[in-house]
């Protein structure tokens, strides 16, 4: 007798709500304002609509779509003018059909970049909380002398880290590819290895200033 299969749910209705990892955010975020810029695009270049789309980031970043131009379709709402073509244009220019495309290759590329920077994120944290950095519980037994070096290996490993989150965002190196064999890892080993995004204090009593922070976008 063939035993039935588990019975699907089927579609769900998804609570909508505000994402509280700010990692797992920034990246929803991304996501969603391309998709809506690229919704936008496809209408105007199907439809030929003058479209105008304002985003302010949670940071206060602006981000902008327009066709044929933001500025245009702002000053025509705000004046109450009608196009100065009307009737004429059926469609965007070639000229503004060439930018949004490259608008959206930007944003798809950014979109990668930063999925990519949660994902190491992501593993970094999972690393420190499983234990891949149980030498530094050691760190009582270190002198003086092994501790500064300590500390200069930790902001290095963290400047390096930072770097390379940039070039990820900028769409830059030969990582901004999530396939392929040129795709280039993070080497965390246990010589080298710390969270640069989590706050690290290895002098409670310093008061300079000097002292880790969590890194922020």
């Amino acid at each position: 007798m063939l035993s039935k299969g588990k019975a699907s749910k089927g579609k769900q209705r998804i609570e909508l709500k505000k994402i509280e990892n700010e990692n797992a955010r920034y990246a929803s975020f991304t996501k969603r304002r391309t998709g809506l810029f690229t919704k936008a695009c496809d209408l105007a270049t199907l439809c030929g609509p003058d479209i105008a789309v304002l985003v302010l980031s949670p940071v206060g970043k602006c981000y902008s779509f327009g066709s044929p131009s933001v500025d245009e379709v702002v000053y025509r709402y705000m004046s109450g003018s009608p196009p100065s073509s009307a009737g004429t244009r059926s469609g965007p220019t070639n000229e503004v059909q060439k930018l949004n495309q490259e608008l959206m290759e930007l944003s798809k590329k950014l979109e990668a970049s930063a999925a990519q920077r949660a994902v190491l994120q992501e593993r970094l944290r999972v690393a420190a909380q499983a234990g891949e950095c149980k030498w530094l519980e050691n760190v009582e037994r270190l002198g003086l002398e092994e501790l500064r070096r300590l500390k200069e290996s930790l902001g290095r490993l963290k400047s390096q880290a930072n770097k390379r989150m940039n070039e990820l965002l900028r769409g830059g190196g030969p990582s901004s590819s999530t396939t392929g064999s040129s795709r280039t890892a993070l080497t965390v080993t246990p010589e080298n290895m710390a969270n640069p995004f989590e706050p690290i204090t290895l002098w409670p009593d310093d008061r300079s200033g000097e002292g880790f922070g969590s890194a922020g976008f």
